[in-house]
Parts: C-alpha cells; structure tokens; sequence
C-alpha cells in the first residue's frame, strides 16, 4: 500500500527592503509594529510634538471589550491615550508602536471627513479596528499639541477623525491622515 505524504508550505512574510519581496513573492510594507514597554525605539514613527515641543509617537492599543485603538505615545512615558465611545483611555498594557526603516516614506495629507474616503494613490495606515470598522490613523494640532486619533471614513454620522481630550473624545472634520509610500503631489 503506498503511502501519502502532505506537504504544507508556511508563508511568512519579512520586513525587507522594498526592492526584496518576501518568500512568497508578496511585497512586504516598509513599517511594522512592536512591542511598547515604555521606551521609545530608534525607528520609531514620530506622530507630532507634545505641548513641551517634545515629538510624540503613534501608538496602538488594544482594550477588551473596545478593540484595537490608534493611541498617542509621549516619550518617556510608559501609558498611550486612545478613546472609545467617548471615552478617552490611558493604557498601559498591551501597546505597540508604530515604526519603521522608512521614515521618508511616510506623509501626513490633508483631508476632510467627506473626502478621505476618496484618497487614492496612498496607502492609508491602519491603525486598528472599532465596531467591525478600520480605523486609519490620524492627527491634529489641538490645544498647543499634536494629538494622535482615529479615523473613521466610512461610519454614518461619524466619519472624521476622533481624538482623545480632557476625559472624552473630540471630534474634528478636517485633519491629517497619515500616508506610506504615497504618490499624490
């Protein structure tokens, strides 16, 4: 009686430089994220300054019962601020930061709630998830500072970018959505 064999062939993909593709021929994007434990790594992604003109970091927090949520990360801190359900929430566990080899390649576009979901060209970086929607990544300057939010393009009643303040979450119509390797001029 002959014998059957299977083979399964795993597909990971690395980050490489963009001229490589991984090892299923499947280009690999040029930004990653890891772990936060309170120190900012050397290929962090800055997402703007602080109200002391420090730079401040794009950070990703996932809240049970909330899910995956874009976050500002302040350096030398170890907590993020996120928001949900007009809620703004400091985490401090499981936090990943957003970073990369590339930072040139990254560009923040200026765009308003009823247009974003029109960009093309660009790749918009998503930031995490909110009821069953993608969230993009986004930022203002509010109240002296650079503050790092979520984006929703497609939510009835809500589309824009939500950020978290003073206990809760504003709401801005015009802001800036962070971009990769974005060809638009």
């Amino acid at each position: 009686m002959g014998t059957k064999r299977l083979l399964l062939i795993i597909c990971i993909n690395f980050v490489l430089p963009a001229s490589a593709s991984g090892p299923c021929n499947k280009p690999s994007l040029g930004y990653y994220w890891r772990d936060y434990v309170g120190e900012i790594p050397y290929d962090a992604v800055p997402g703007g300054k602080d109200k002391s003109g420090l730079p401040t970091f794009i950070g990703q927090a996932y809240i049970k019962g909330f899910e995956l949520l874009p976050a500002t990360i302040n350096a030398g801190s170890p907590t993020a601020i996120a928001s949900a359900y007009n809620i703004m929430m400091p985490v401090n566990k499981n936090i990943k930061i957003l970073c990369s080899n590339e930072l040139e390649k990254f560009s923040w576009l200026v765009t308003k709630s009823e247009e974003a979901h029109l960009i093309t060209n660009c790749h918009l970086v998503v930031g995490g998830s909110e009821v069953d929607q993608t969230l993009h990544i986004g930022r203002v300057n509010h109240d002296g500072q650079t503050v790092i939010g979520k984006v929703f393009s497609y939510r009835p009643g809500g589309k824009g970018l939500w950020i978290p303040y003073g206990g809760h979450e504003i709401h801005y119509t015009s802001y800036e959505i962070l971009t990769y390797n974005c060809n638009r001029k």
